[in-house]
């Protein structure tokens, strides 16, 4: 766009998709304030930004608590499952429990 806050690009099937050209930036309008703290940290960025901590930093992207917190309680979930079947596993008889991988374990038929 003319202002260079979007990106607007379009294709074969006649659908036109509108981008943010900084996804974290904000497209309302800033106040005096806003403007003048988003210029300070882009110049903090702008001299040191080869640093590997200043590109991180860069590159960081917020998450909702609710959401980071979710992602983790399914993380801890999926070990404690990995855990349990490796102890089961581990304490039966040879041969008794069988290791089914991720992949084969939710294909439910297979057609010829």
């Amino acid at each position: 766009t003319s202002n260079s806050k979007c990106i607007t690009c379009g294709s074969d099937e006649m659908d036109i998709c509108l981008w943010k050209a900084n996804a974290s930036e904000k497209l309302d309008v800033l106040t005096s304030r806003e403007e003048v703290a988003k210029g300070y940290s882009q110049k903090l960025k702008e001299k040191p930004q080869h640093h590997p901590h200043i590109k991180h930093v860069a590159h960081h992207r917020y998450l909702p608590k609710s959401i980071y917190t979710q992602i983790q309680e399914q993380h801890t979930i999926k070990e404690a499952g990995q855990q349990k079947e490796g102890n089961r596993f581990k304490h039966s008889k040879p041969g008794s429990v069988l290791i089914v991988s991720d992949k084969k374990e939710y294909i439910v038929t297979v057609l010829k």
